[in-house]
């Protein structure tokens, strides 16, 4: 999940799974998934910047480690 205004203007993301700082590449434990399919909430307004909400699908599953996990609230 993210902002709707980061999946609006882009055809692809970078996600770094388990990353502390992303300018670290080789960082223990991090995964980093290229994807070219994100959502964006179907009333987004950009003009007053209301449902900014986005998803940033991701390719593949992804096997959850101690770095990061699912997150249900």
């Amino acid at each position: 999940m993210t902002a709707a205004h980061c999946v609006d203007r882009y055809q692809d993301w970078t996600v770094h799974l388990g990353a502390q700082n992303i300018k670290d590449t080789a960082e223990p434990g991090r995964v980093t998934i290229v994807s070219t399919k994100g959502t964006i909430h179907e009333n987004y307004d950009s003009s007053e910047i209301t449902n900014d909400i986005g998803l940033v699908n991701l390719p593949k599953d992804v096997q959850f480690t101690g770095k990061f996990s699912l997150s249900i609230n």
